[in-house]
């Protein structure tokens, strides 16, 4: 398995990988809902972190569904590992009795997450009931702490040192080997950038996806394009259930062109919103000027790869709403309904 780090180097690692599509549920596993932290709640985690003045740091679990306890009254068994091969009595084939997790099984990414549960309540965490990933506490002192969970990786955020590095401790003591990995620098896709004051704590966390967007603009062919810096992500478009021009004799590239491009807009570059929603409208019969349009929004993307989102202190913790509505006064609305715009706030982000 091929690895890239933040820093470009590449990294090649080995997995011993069961197969887990013979399971057979009932018999060999039960339930395999496991809770990953979602976008919304990472986003406001990340403005609490900045509003309050929080220390900031990332960790990973390696080779986390590893040290996952299976749920117990299961006997599961596995064939030996290629090149490992041990015989019984008089040359009988033994297999594997499994103890621990394994990558592949159907509830590893479960039991991983029932002992990260196990480890932070029994450090005094919460989970949180709106967002399942993350835990939280509160000290004697009012201040309040957090473990935002995302499979083996973890953002953390202190009012105090001490408390993080006591956490260190409990997961260690629990058997997991943990990696310290500082200031956040990257957290799945995203890449960020941490301000911190001179006692160390974060005032301001800006979000991008430079690294994704590079990655995406390679996969496409788009690397070696001439360079246009468009200063809107699309030119115009038109407002019919049937666009002009031939269709694309295939919609799958142009599937995962919007796939992808829908998830940049919903992370972290709400300027390509409409550009995407409009593209997208014509998923099913794209047609050669729209998937012109599609890579053209990629490459507008490249020209500005390093914008995203900004959280910054603020002293002030309130929710502000704006909205404004066309009341039917708009000479293209056929159907004479409303149409209304929302633009909601939330103090440092």
């Amino acid at each position: 398995m091929k690895k890239l780090g933040v820093d470009g180097s590449v990294r090649f690692k080995a997995r011993f990988v069961v197969r887990g599509f013979l399971q057979r549920p009932g018999l060999d596993f039960h339930d395999v809902y496991a809770p990953i932290s979602s976008k919304a709640g990472l986003g406001v985690l990340l403005a609490a972190i900045t509003h309050r003045k929080m220390f900031v740091r990332q960790l990973d679990i390696k080779t986390a569904f590893l040290e996952a306890t299976l749920e117990p009254g299961l006997d599961l068994y596995c064939h030996q590992p290629e090149g490992f091969k041990v015989l019984g009595p008089h040359g009988v084939p033994l297999a594997c009795k499994l103890i621990k997790s394994l990558y592949g099984l159907k509830q590893a990414p479960r039991a991983w997450s029932m002992d990260v549960k196990r480890v932070l309540i029994a450090h005094g965490f919460t989970m949180c009931k709106a967002e399942p990933a993350l835990y939280f506490i509160r000290d004697s002192f009012g201040g309040w702490s957090y473990v935002l969970t995302y499979v083996d990786d973890f953002i953390c955020a202190f009012v105090d040192l001490a408390l993080y590095a006591l956490l260190i401790k409990a997961m260690e003591a629990a058997g997991w080997e943990v990696k310290e990995m500082g200031v956040p620098v990257q957290f799945l896709s995203l890449d960020m950038h941490v301000t911190l004051d001179s006692d160390g704590r974060c005032v301001q966390i800006n979000l991008s996806q430079h690294s994704y967007i590079v990655d995406l603009v390679e996969q496409f062919g788009l690397t070696d394009a001439a360079k246009p810096k468009f200063s809107a992500p699309m030119a115009n478009c038109t407002d019919t259930a049937d666009p002009p021009g031939d269709p694309l004799p295939s919609n799958s590239q142009y599937l995962s062109l919007v796939g992808a491009l829908l998830y940049l807009a919903t992370c972290t570059r709400p300027d390509i919103s409409f550009a995407v929603s409009y593209l997208s409208r014509f998923s099913a019969h794209p047609t050669v000027p729209l998937w012109g349009a599609a890579k053209r929004l990629l490459l507008y993307l490249r020209s500005h790869s390093h914008l995203g989102l900004t959280h910054t202190h603020s002293p002030e913790f309130s929710f502000t709403v704006f909205s404004d509505s066309s009341f039917a006064d708009d000479g293209s609305d056929i159907t004479g309904g409303l149409r209304l715009a929302m633009l909601c706030l939330l103090p440092g982000a």
